[in-house]
């Protein structure tokens, strides 16, 4: 029903607010840990300031749905990061792990619907990154998928339309 929603030809532009994506985070952190604390995952943060236009409701979506996807895919007792800032000029939230990652080949397909990988155990749908995708591109933002933590892992970075 999610993705129905962000579905161009059923939804409207989201209404964008100016925020400190790096407070917002700080604020629903506590929803966050709890995520990942069920299956012992060792959470760091790095929430810079970071001025953006977003979505609240909508972002929080695609954070739980990146956080959700660490979280079960991570071994017991690993890393999970989230970290937000600006570089380069760019506003940006990276969530990274240090899971089994993402083949480089298969970097692009992880964000179709009903897309799993063949080696996946957790049980899933196939429709949590394909949301992220969704609910970025309503932001007009740039996903990157890069290496986790210490080379393991995947990381995936938001790029998020910076104020001008």
């Amino acid at each position: 029903m999610t993705l129905s929603r962000l579905d161009p030809h059923y939804s409207h532009d989201p209404k964008l607010q100016k925020i400190n994506l790096g407070a917002f985070l700080s604020n629903h952190l506590n929803e966050i840990k709890k995520m990942t604390e069920k299956n012992a995952i060792v959470l760091t943060t790095q929430l810079d300031d970071a001025i953006c236009l977003i979505n609240t409701d909508s972002m929080m979506i695609l954070v739980r749905n990146l956080i959700d996807n660490a979280a079960r895919y991570t071994p017991t007792g690993s890393k999970v990061n989230i970290s937000c800032g600006v570089f380069d000029n760019r506003v940006f939230l990276r969530i990274a792990d240090s899971g089994p990652g993402i083949p480089v080949d298969m970097r692009e397909k992880v964000f179709e619907r009903f897309f799993r990988l063949q080696e996946s155990t957790p049980p899933g749908s196939g429709l949590g990154l394909s949301i992220v995708k969704n609910i970025a591109a309503t932001h007009r933002a740039e996903i990157k998928l890069s290496d986790g933590i210490e080379g393991l892992g995947i990381a995936i970075t938001i790029f998020l339309q910076p104020l001008t």
